[in-house]
């Protein structure tokens, strides 16, 4: 008798699916599925493109995961400013496919969303929350888990994501520009695990979830407190973005963990400490 949780992952490979399919796969009772949409998909990998149903369909039907944990997104901002008719096509038409697949199959579903989608003005925010209204529809049971700007060391070292731009500048000893304007509250990684963890093993809340520290910083703040002043020069340029405040009551109530900022810098700094620590510059 096989008393295993399996979790598909959408986007398994790309910076936070990655972290979550290495962590959620060293537990004894979680089997992970991963997928991907590089045509040459690495060993172990599903090949999966959410923009195409038939796909989605197909490996559901193949690998009969009991949750989906929804990762893959067209994340930078930048990007989907530039090609808005693919941030739809990722975005919300791959979203809406999952959550027709997972309806056909009566599939619990996990979608990642971001705190952009919230009254934003960025063509990503708007395509994340379109997402939503067909998560919202999922009859097995779905959770919406909101992220903020993510932080942590992933077996995805070379996404373009803020983390990695600030680790990149730490390895190369490059001084890096960040913004010193707008004020976020940051989602730390195994912050995020900690609460997938509950939700796989004790079900899902009737209220969506935002993981993020308890207080604010800027990215400027943030990189002068992981890789220190030195290294980071300041360069406004996010005070048009929306300023968003989670004030960590549902958190409480739902009996889920809080971050303080100070916990999670010490720990990014002792990830970054170790990632350095194990590259070989000789090579």
């Amino acid at each position: 008798m096989n008393d295993q949780i399996k979790i598909l992952i959408t986007g398994a490979d790309g910076y936070i699916g990655s972290f979550l399919a290495f962590e959620l796969g060293n537990l004894k009772n979680i089997q992970v599925i991963k997928t991907s949409k590089k045509e040459n998909i690495p060993d172990g990998f599903f090949r999966l493109d959410i923009r195409c149903e038939k796909e989605v369909y197909d490996v559901v039907e193949k690998t009969a995961p009991d949750i989906i944990v929804h990762t893959a997104a067209l994340s930078n901002i930048e990007a989907c400013e530039q090609n808005p008719t693919e941030a739809y096509r990722t975005n919300t038409l791959g979203t809406y496919n999952i959550s027709k697949v997972a309806n056909l199959f009566d599939i619990k579903v996990v979608y990642l969303s971001s705190l952009a989608s919230k009254n934003s003005k960025l063509v990503y925010g708007r395509s994340k929350h379109d997402g939503e209204k067909y998560i919202r529809g999922i009859v097995a049971g779905s959770q919406i888990v909101y992220l903020s700007m993510v932080f942590g060391l992933t077996p995805n070292t070379h996404a373009h994501r803020p983390f990695n731009k600030i680790l990149n500048a730490f390895i190369t000893n490059t001084p890096i520009h960040q913004d010193n304007s707008w004020s976020f509250q940051p989602t730390y990684t195994n912050h995020l695990l900690e609460i997938l963890i509950d939700l796989i093993n004790f079900g899902f809340k009737d209220k969506d979830i935002i993981v993020t520290t308890v207080e604010h910083c800027t990215m400027y703040q943030i990189t002068c407190d992981l890789i220190g002043k030195s290294l980071t020069c300041r360069k406004d340029r996010y005070s048009d973005r929306d300023f968003i405040n989670n004030d960590m009551v549902d958190h409480k109530k739902m009996n889920l963990p809080t971050l303080e900022y100070k916990v999670m810098i010490q720990a990014l700094k002792d990830e970054i400490y170790r990632h350095v620590e194990s590259i070989d510059f000789n090579e």
